[in-house]
């Protein structure tokens, strides 16, 4: 994942976008708005499987940039236990749409958009310019096809497209 050049001695092919979304019971008051905004979960019990602030995800373009973030946050070791007690009404989260997408659709958990033009995360494969590069493409094309056969992982509507009309 990334937004910085790999540097000249590496090359990078976009693999797609990954779009996040806020998570919730869906009875909860969050679950009725549009979009969540980083306020919205200042004060809502955070539930996350990540044990540190990656770098290019939500709490560094989301919730820094507002200058707030949440102050509950509980972290655990697995997203499916995540997800388990967020549809409890346990607390809140941050999780990429095709994670929570069967869920949704079953209607046991609710997911609306990080601000009104959405929140994504776009995934790179980073290889040695030097070094022979076709398995490395090719490895990338089953990645991408592999995702759009499934209709999981990262966005397949914006697979191949180019990174800047993002």
């Amino acid at each position: 994942h990334g937004q910085e050049p790999p540097g000249q001695d590496l090359s990078c092919s976009r693999l797609g976008t990954d779009p996040l979304m806020a998570v919730m019971a869906p009875k909860h008051p969050l679950a009725q708005k549009p979009y969540a905004e980083a306020e919205d979960f200042a004060t809502e019990r955070f539930i996350t499987y990540g044990s540190i602030a990656m770098p290019g995800f939500e709490w560094e373009r989301f919730f820094k940039p507002a200058g707030t973030a949440p102050n509950l946050v509980s972290r655990l070791s697995s997203p499916e236990a995540t997800i388990d007690l967020i549809r409890a009404g346990y607390g809140v989260s941050i999780l990429s749409q095709w994670a929570v997408r069967p869920e949704v659709a079953a209607g046991t958990l609710a997911a609306i958009p990080l601000g009104p033009n959405g929140f994504s995360v776009d995934w790179w494969i980073v290889f040695m310019s030097a070094s022979k590069n076709d398995a490395v493409l090719e490895f990338a094309e089953i990645l991408r096809a592999s995702s759009a056969r499934h209709g999981v992982g990262l966005n397949v509507v914006r697979f191949g497209g180019d990174p800047s009309a993002l």
